[in-house]
C-alpha cells in the first residue's frame, strides 16, 4: 500500500467505524433486551436470520403482523356474531411455538374467542334469511393460527369449542 493510499484510508477509518457502530446500535435497538450478545450482527440481513432461529425474537418481531392477520382469519370462522373476551376484549395469544423451525413459521394459540351458537334462523316476511340473536349463547373457544412471516399470511386456522 502506498503512503498516499494509506493516508486516504486513515482519513476514512473514523467514518467506517461510525458506520459499523451505528449499524450495531440499530440491530440492538430493533431486537431489544431479549437478543443474546452472541446473536448481534453487523448486517441487518444476518440479524433477521439470527432472529428467525429464536422463537421469542421471531415472535416479537412479527407480532403486529400475525396479530392482525390471525384475528381476521379467526373471526371469519364465526357463522354468526363473535366476541373476544379477556382483559383487553381483543385478540390475545397464550402461546407461540414453531409450526416449522426450518421454515420459520409459527403457530399462535389462545383461548379468548367466543362464537355465538344456538342462533335461531328464520325467513322474514320478505323471504330474506334473518337470525334471532336473542336466543343464542356464546361458546368459549380456543384457537390456533399457523402463520408464515415471510409471506405475512395465515396458513391455517383451527377453532375448537371448550368443553
Amino acid at each position: 500500500m502506498s503512503l498516499n493510499n494509506r493516508g486516504n484510508f486513515m482519513k476514512l477509518a473514523p467514518l467506517l467505524m461510525i458506520a459499523v457502530i451505528s449499524a450495531a446500535a440499530v440491530v440492538v435497538l430493533a431486537h431489544g433486551d431479549k437478543q443474546n450478545q452472541s446473536e448481534i450482527s453487523f448486517s441487518p440481513e444476518m440479524s433477521i436470520q439470527a432472529c428467525s432461529r429464536d422463537i421469542a425474537c421471531w415472535s416479537d418481531m412479527n407480532k403486529s403482523d400475525y396479530k392482525s392477520a390471525c384475528k381476521e382469519a379467526i373471526e371469519k370462522t364465526s357463522s354468526h356474531y363473535h366476541k373476544w373476551s379477556g382483559k383487553t376484549e381483543d385478540f390475545e395469544s397464550d402461546d407461540v411455538k414453531w409450526l416449522s423451525y426450518n421454515d420459520s413459521t409459527l403457530t399462535i394459540s389462545g383461548s379468548n374467542f367466543e362464537d355465538l351458537v344456538d342462533v335461531g334462523k328464520f325467513e322474514d316476511d320478505k323471504g330474506k334469511v334473518a337470525y334471532q340473536h336473542g336466543q343464542g349463547r356464546f361458546q368459549k373457544s380456543s384457537f390456533e393460527c399457523d402463520y408464515d412471516p415471510s409471506t405475512k399470511s395465515v396458513i391455517a386456522v383451527r377453532v375448537s369449542p371448550k368443553k
